[in-house]
């Protein structure tokens, strides 16, 4: 389960916080906001379906990628 906390306090979960995760990230990332407009029990449902099949639609790796410096930048920011 994916759950965000903003630095005001604001606690997001599910499919709330993968939309603003995509705010946040900005770029091409916004198309992904477009999602808060379809009724959120359809968007968790979605979620829980993507998240149960993860391994089985993108692969399961070995080990953990470490984030390179950029990417290290962006979050400490």
């Amino acid at each position: 389960m994916v759950l965000l906390r903003e630095s005001d306090g604001q606690v997001f979960l599910r499919s709330d916080a993968l939309i603003e995760l995509a705010r946040a990230l900005g770029g091409s990332w916004w198309i992904f906001t477009i999602a808060r407009f379809v009724p959120k029990p359809w968007r968790d449902w979605i979620y829980g379906r993507v998240a149960a099949n993860r391994h089985r639609l993108i692969g399961k790796s070995d080990h953990c990628s470490l984030p390179d410096p950029e990417l290290l930048r962006r979050l400490r920011e």
